[in-house]
């Protein structure tokens, strides 16, 4: 009976030893399935540690628009987490190309499920714009990361894997970095894509000796250049301003405009028709401003104004140009300095995607050129003083504010618009203080305002991360300097110091509808 009893424990045992075995094992097997799902939910896009800079904080500020001098900002004041969300609530014209989305699709990883490592595998980007290149890892941080560009003439890559679209063409660009111990690279496929090009008009009317300017735009691309060329210059001609055509009836008749526009290499034409009739005739007491070194988020800007020259801004040109308003920055014993009220034009700082500083870009030559001439008569350019501009360095991104220049008409730097004294708030954050408006027609006419507050953005002249791109205030106010020309047209805020000694204040008339006084010029 014991021997039984002894068999019947020794079996039972051999029994539970098997269970617990079993057990085990599944239990060993689930734990495995769950640990390799939470890992696959929760891979991380690894960047090295500059990559998580999305604007620089160590501009300097305080500085004149004329001497260029700088100070230290605040670390802390980044205008970063405005930066998407500003562009996503745009509201952009019909007239204006949304530049926004650099590649068609998201970008396509390893499709590999079961490596521990992805690297993007294609992007396709449109000229002008930029992409990038991202690692995703399960197993580690990949170090020492690089990457290598076949072709840069095509696409070149940056060191935290922002890939810059040069040109329409394919090439590959190799990402290298170690893991655990582990040598790794990778082959992404780059293909950039030139955009298409429309012009605003087919058919275009002027009167003899008035003059009606064609745009030509490219969808996503961006320009690298534009001619415009006229069959019957006897009556009609047409300059380039910019990559816009300018139209000026000479005498009565008909004349095709043929349109020639290269983008990335890719070469469209287009034919504009013109037809010239016959011409039909039917032309202060100010102060500096409230200093903002304490303001907050909320206070806006607080100091005079007055109207000077003229620019049309609500878009209908029957009526006239209308007067343009200036916020008044500083006041010398002889001169005061003048920035635009409101966004006048939309334009491209630099109209072609290629290197620029403030001395070689397009715009400061329209600014100089064109809009001096459409804005003022030839009595008030000469109360506009020739001023010593210096545009610093980007002493975070290391690219280069170019050489000084002499100029009439001009665009602040960052530092500019974070002086206090110039009743700007001193940091890179939100501010009503830089705040704009657009005018009408700069909306009309290739501008856009935000869906949220009715604001716009607007250029600086300082560089930004790359030699390509510019500084940039969102519609919050705050300041970017990784925004870049061939985004898309944005607002160009005029400034200009006049000579105080040969203008005189006309008190404005008492309708209540204009309340700032006009600066007339003297008689030399």
């Amino acid at each position: 009976m014991f021997t039984n009893i002894k068999l019947l424990l020794g079996t039972g045992v051999v029994i539970i030893v098997l269970i617990l075995c079993l057990a085990f094992l599944l239990n060993k097997t689930l734990n495995k399935n769950k640990k390799n799902s939470k890992s696959e939910d929760s891979e991380l896009i690894y960047m090295k540690d500059s990559d998580e800079v999305i604007s620089p904080s160590s501009e300097n500020n305080g500085a004149s628009m004329s001497n260029g001098s700088e100070s230290n900002t605040n670390k802390d004041s980044v205008g970063t987490s405005d930066e998407n969300s500003d562009a996503d609530s745009d509201d952009i014209s019909e007239n204006e190309t949304d530049d926004s989305d650099s590649s068609e699709d998201s970008p396509e990883e390893d499709s590999d499920d079961t490596s521990p490592v992805k690297v993007t595998k294609t992007l396709t980007i449109y000229s002008g714009n930029t992409d990038r290149i991202k690692i995703k890892s399960i197993e580690g941080k990949p170090e020492n990361i690089t990457y290598i560009s076949e072709d840069t003439s095509i696409a070149e890559v940056l060191i935290n894997g922002h890939v810059i679209a040069n040109q329409e063409g394919t090439t590959n660009i190799t990402t290298s970095f170690s893991l655990n111990g582990e040598d790794m690279s990778f082959l992404t496929s780059i293909t950039v894509l030139s955009g298409r090009v429309s012009v605003t008009a087919s058919e275009v009317t002027v009167m003899e000796g008035t003059s009606s300017k064609i745009k030509t735009k490219v969808n996503k691309g961006v320009l690298s250049g534009v001619t415009y060329v006229s069959d019957n210059p006897e009556v009609a001609t047409v300059v380039n301003d910019g990559v816009d055509g300018i139209i000026t009836g000479v005498g009565q008749g008909t004349a095709s405009i043929t349109v020639t526009a290269d983008v990335s290499g890719t070469i469209t034409v287009k034919e504009v028709s013109v037809t010239v009739s016959a011409f039909n005739a039917e032309s202060l007491p100010i102060h500096n401003p409230v200093n903002a070194e304490n303001f907050t988020e909320e206070d806006d800007w607080q100091g005079s104004r007055v109207y000077f020259g003229v620019f049309e801004q609500d878009n209908k040109t029957s009526n006239g140009k209308e007067p343009i308003l200036w916020r008044v920055l500083e006041v010398n014993e002889d001169s005061a300095l003048l920035l635009s009220e409101y966004g006048l034009i939309c334009k491209n700082i630099n109209e072609t995607f290629e290197d620029f500083t403030w001395e070689t870009c397009s715009l400061r030559n329209w600014l100089n050129t064109s809009f001096l001439d459409i804005a003022f008569t030839t009595l008030e350019k000469k109360a506009i003083l020739d001023s010593n501009i210096t545009t610093p360095d980007s002493k975070y991104w290391g690219t280069k504010g170019g050489n000084d220049t002499v100029d009439k008409v001009f665009l602040p730097t960052m530092q500019d618009v974070m002086n206090p004294a110039y009743g700007f708030k001193k940091d890179m954050k939100p501010s009503k203080t830089r705040m704009l408006k657009c005018t009408t027609y700069a909306r009309k006419n290739g501008g856009y305002k935000n869906k949220t507050n009715g604001n716009t953005c607007w250029w600086l002249r300082s560089p930004a991360l790359h030699e390509k791109y510019a500084a940039y205030v969102f519609t919050t106010g705050a300041i970017t300097a990784t925004y870049f020309v061939g985004r898309r047209y944005d607002a160009i805020r005029p400034a200009i110091w006049v000579d105080l000694s040969a203008i005189q204040m006309k008190q404005p008339a008492e309708t209540g509808e204009n309340v700032y006084p006009y600066i007339n010029v003297k008689e030399y």
